[in-house]
């Protein structure tokens, strides 16, 4: 019976890895996969928005279907934005390329690229 605890212990302890147990060191690892990948679409969506912003906004001054797309990835992108800032980084992600979605569906997009 005592040997069996110290087994138990033995192999409780061996789990630990630098004070935190292998799902929390598990945990982590997948939040920074998350978060690289978050960062690398921020930054291309970033990019997205800001030709997308120059060649849609002014066209349309405020009206038309196009103007309601750049006001839908605007929203997604600012929306993704915050959620990286907060941590967030699934929300983020979803967000983000959903905002890069609505950009490449604007018209001439891939006439740009």
């Amino acid at each position: 019976m005592k040997s069996r605890r110290l087994m138990t212990v033995a192999l409780v302890s061996s789990l630990v890895v630098g004070g935190m147990s292998v799902s929390v060191c598990a945990a982590s690892i997948d939040q920074n996969v998350l978060r690289a990948k978050a960062q690398a679409e921020l930054t291309t969506v970033t990019v997205d928005v800001d030709r997308a912003n120059i060649m849609y906004s002014p066209a349309d001054n405020g009206v038309g279907p196009n103007f309601t797309k750049v006001e839908q990835y605007q929203q997604e992108y600012l929306a993704g934005r915050q959620n990286f800032q907060d941590g967030k980084y699934a929300g983020a992600l979803q967000h983000l390329r959903r905002a890069d979605e609505l950009i490449r569906s604007q018209p001439d997009w891939n006439e740009s690229e």
